[in-house]
């Protein structure tokens, strides 16, 4: 079996005999045809199709006007709105989706989708159930005062750890590390002297870092830190022992840093 051509001009409403030939595709890709190139069209509206498993468009505006996805893929595609008709398989990849309007997504996938709208409310009421977001880029930050709530690319945590200081080596690696996001390696400069890399460096030395520490022990030592270093790249602390009044391994050192990255 061969793939049929379907290329439309212009604006398009998705016929019966366009769904013929659609099925016609999906049979022949069973069967082991070559995948064929996807549609291209314009402006697809899918109208009164009761059930649509499976649709490829690229670069195409599509209006979903009362179909009933339980399967589609939609690579590449912009789709002006999701109708409350919209059941719950579909994956969209790269899509543009202005409006999500009542769509009630309860199990779709949305990779590195773009949603350029004002939510009236929390985008958990807009997108219920299950659907999820596996990658989101906050790149805006707020035009004056910080609206209650909100999300921004300065509000993020950029980087934490959470490490074991008398296990950590000489070698810059994740030694002695219990668990971190965005941390290349950690090394032991000396006694009670750590320094943790950044993966992703930030801007300059102007980001904001918090830190935190334990001995874990039955008689809880009084430890104080300090950051010695701090730039771009890495910073490296200081803990001493108040009482003993000597720098000390410690047991659990945990940071964390937020700020401009490069």
């Amino acid at each position: 079996m061969s793939w049929t051509d379907l290329t439309f001009t212009g604006s398009h409403i998705l016929t019966a005999s366009d769904m013929n030939r659609l099925q016609g595709n999906f049979s022949a890709m069973a069967a082991g045809a070559a995948e064929a190139p996807p549609i291209a069209v314009n402006s697809l509206v899918v109208s009164g199709v009761a059930s649509l498993d499976t649709i490829r468009v690229e670069s195409a505006y599509i209006d979903l006007d009362a179909a009933r996805i339980v399967g589609g893929t939609f690579a590449v595609a912009r789709i002006p709105t999701l109708p409350a008709s919209l059941t719950t398989a579909g994956q969209f990849l790269s899509a543009r989706i202005p409006n999500l309007d009542a769509s009630k997504i309860t199990a779709g996938t949305f990779n590195e989708n773009r949603i350029p709208f004002e939510a009236p409310g929390p985008i958990g009421s807009t997108i219920p159930g299950t659907g999820k977001f596996s990658t989101v880029d906050v790149t805006s930050s707020p035009p004056g005062t910080p609206v209650a709530n909100r999300i921004y690319k300065e509000s993020i945590c950029k980087a934490w750890i959470n490490f074991d200081g008398t296990t950590i080596t000489s070698s810059n690696d994740l030694t002695g590390v219990r668990d971190f996001f965005n941390v290349s390696g950690v090394v032991k400069e000396g006694t009670g002297q750590p320094s943790i890399y950044w993966d992703r460096d930030f801007a300059d030395a102007n980001y904001a870092v918090s830190f935190g520490f334990g001995s874990l022990a039955a008689v809880p030592a009084r430890i104080y830190g300090e950051l010695r270093i701090q730039n771009g790249g890495r910073i490296t602390v200081k803990t001493l022992d108040v009482d003993a009044g000597t720098q000390e391994d410690v047991k659990v050192v945990c940071v964390m840093a937020m700020g401009n990255q490069a």
